[in-house]
């Protein structure tokens, strides 16, 4: 009798054991899936230049998906917005190895203006980027075309008003600005086409 009641508890003991590892088999996966979603998450974030800070009339912005909504002033209900545009060129500004973004910013303080920027995002192999300071091209302008030269140069072309035009008037003359960026600063130059 003793030894049937042996016999019972030892095959309950088999069963629950080969339970609990078929349970625990099972559980790890999707543990290690969530893991690594986690993961993915937060270097998507981490790695995306739509989520750096940049410097824009002196004023450190921190995007987040792309945009900005800060007060003018400590407890206002005016509001400065900075959104990413887009035109991104890449482009290893720094020489490391690793490809940089170039791209424009509009800001808007809530008047009629809209001011457009170019800023560079210095990619990391470390997975995050760090944004420069940002250049200021125009108000009220309609951009073309980003582009970046074999040297480096960033060139934005443009339309504009013409000299003495209210800025009622829509943009129809050509223009280009031409641009080196200086990593060791995180700040452009602007260069006459013609000193090339």
């Amino acid at each position: 009798m003793k030894k049937k009641v042996n016999l019972n508890l030892s095959f309950v003991i088999v069963i629950v054991f080969i339970g609990l590892v078929i349970f625990l088999s099972n559980l790890s996966p999707k543990d290690n899936k969530q893991v690594e979603t986690k993961q993915e998450n937060n270097n998507s974030s981490l790695g995306d230049f739509k989520n750096a800070a940049y410097v824009i009339e002196g004023q450190e912005i921190k995007l987040k998906d792309g945009i900005s909504v800060v007060p003018i002033v400590p407890n206002s209900a005016s509001m400065i917005t900075t959104k990413y545009f887009g035109n991104d060129v890449k482009y290893d500004w720094n020489n490391d190895g690793y490809e940089d973004i170039a791209f424009l910013l509009t800001q808007n303080d809530g008047g009629s203006g809209t001011f457009y920027y170019v800023a560079v995002a210095l990619y990391s192999p470390f997975g995050y980027y760090t944004g420069s300071k940002a250049f200021f091209l125009g108000d009220r302008i309609t951009p073309q075309t980003l582009e970046v030269q074999d040297s480096g140069m960033i060139v934005f072309n443009y339309l504009d008003r013409n000299e003495g035009e209210s800025f009622a008037t829509v943009p129809t003359f050509a223009k280009s600005t031409w641009l080196v960026f200086d990593p060791e600063v995180m700040d452009f130059n602007e260069y006459s086409p013609d000193f090339y």
